[in-house]
């Protein structure tokens, strides 16, 4: 069934129905500023939303300020559903999260809409549902207004269109997937547990490696590094050269794979490094260490290194400085950056280049190994929440039947 022809499935007792004619929908214009005389609020912000499924007043809130009209027409009620409004990219757009318990002081900030359901007609629990359901997303996804920053108008999210089934039967759907989504979550949050233990292992890898060498029981001097006096400045082991702009030029040779401060991306240019070559982000992502087995283009948002400004062992050195935290020595300006000469000063211990060989690969192949595990665990991941994401919509477009006692059966 397309996302877009779901109305001709519904169950014969149900109903579609605009979200203005089932809900009251209003776009919160409460900003951040604290101004005197106004009363002390505190705000539930875009990211509170797009964070979170509920909302309660234990949360982490900002403190603000509102006025007296502002708090009339927007402190959250239970049952009352918050969505995202605006945001940079459009599958951001219509997050929604559920009000499951409010205090006086705690109003719909900017960015933000709030949405109201009629009592006896639409329960706030499926509410929250549908606006998850991916039917619905679509809709909201498509109504959605802009180029570099997206909103959804009032007007477009009263015409989105919802399945209304009786209450009972909302009820009904909403006890299910509350149980359901909770075992789903329960799953994906073990998931990304491993994610993070998988990532610290392989972390401390790296980080064992370069710094102690393969040999935990060696005799460890008064360095603290086992086979090695002392340390080295990183500018006597490799210079951080500029990465240039994309000329006219460079565009018209299009041949070789482009990095940026983020790593690769879309498009090519002629090559200005040897390979193999190392790119660091110098500005956006900066300290961001990526590499290329071949020439490449590195822009002038980078900085590279390859053989002509090292005399030691590139991959061991890329190992290397993934564990000195680059992003840490940056320019105190007003777009921060990596700074050559503090990058430059850092020390690193350099082993002789067989041992560096012998590093570098002993850490491609434990990283490898790790490196597939994680793709794995974080396939599942998505799986889990793709899963998530099928059971809602068919289980608000009566695809799944749920009796009585919460328990459903696909159709």
């Amino acid at each position: 069934m397309s996302h877009l022809d779901w109305t001709s499935n519904l169950p014969t007792a149900w109903e579609t129905k605009p979200l203005r004619a089932v809900a009251e929908c209003r776009v919160s214009n409460v900003d951040k500023v604290t101004v005197e005389g106004e009363k002390a609020v505190r705000l539930c912000n875009y990211t509170d939303v797009y964070n979170n499924e509920f909302i309660h007043p234990n949360m982490d809130f900002m403190q603000a300020t509102a006025t007296e009209s502002e708090i009339g027409n927007f402190k959250l009620s239970v049952g009352d559903i918050v969505i995202t409004k605006d945001s940079e990219t459009w599958e951001d757009i219509g997050v929604p999260a559920l009000v499951t318990e409010t205090a006086d002081d705690l109003l719909c900030g900017y960015h933000l809409a709030l949405l109201r359901p009629q009592a006896g007609v639409l329960s706030g629990r499926f509410l929250l549902r549908v606006l998850q359901a991916r039917q619905v997303q679509v809709q909201l996804e498509l109504t959605a207004k802009g180029m570099t920053r997206y909103g959804l108008p009032k007007f477009e999210i009263g015409k989105t269109v919802l399945p209304l089934p009786p209450l009972p039967t909302q009820s009904a759907i909403a006890d299910y997937l509350d149980q359901e989504t909770a075992r789903l979550d329960a799953l994906i949050a073990a998931h990304e547990r491993l994610l993070g233990l998988l990532a610290e292992k392989r972390q401390a890898i790296v980080t064992s490696a370069v710094t102690r060498g393969l040999d935990p029981h060696a005799p460890t001097q008064d360095s603290g590094v086992p086979w090695l006096n002392g340390t080295r400045k990183l500018k006597y082991v490799a210079k951080f050269s500029y990465g240039d702009s994309l000329s006219d030029d460079a565009r018209q040779s299009d041949e070789f794979r482009a990095f940026g401060s983020n790593g690769p991306y879309a498009g090519s240019a002629i090559s200005n490094t040897e390979a193999p070559a190392i790119v660091i982000g110098r500005k956006g992502s900066y300290g961001k260490v990526s590499w290329s087995t071949e020439k490449c283009f590195a822009s002038d948002t980078t900085f590279f290194i390859d053989r002509r400004t090292c005399g030691h062992e590139l991959r061991w050195l890329y190992w290397v400085l993934q564990t000195l935290q680059l992003n840490e020595g940056t320019d105190e300006a007003a777009i921060p950056g990596l700074n050559r000469e503090a990058a430059h000063n850092r020390k690193l211990v350099v082993p002789s280049r067989s041992t560096q060989r012998n590093i570098a690969d002993y850490v491609d192949r434990e990283t490898s190994r790790l490196d597939a595990l994680l793709a794995k665990v974080d396939q599942s991941v998505n799986l889990l929440q793709e899963r998530r994401t099928a059971l809602i919509s068919a289980a608000v477009t009566g695809q799944v039947s749920v009796g009585e006692g919460g328990e459903g059966q696909s159709k």
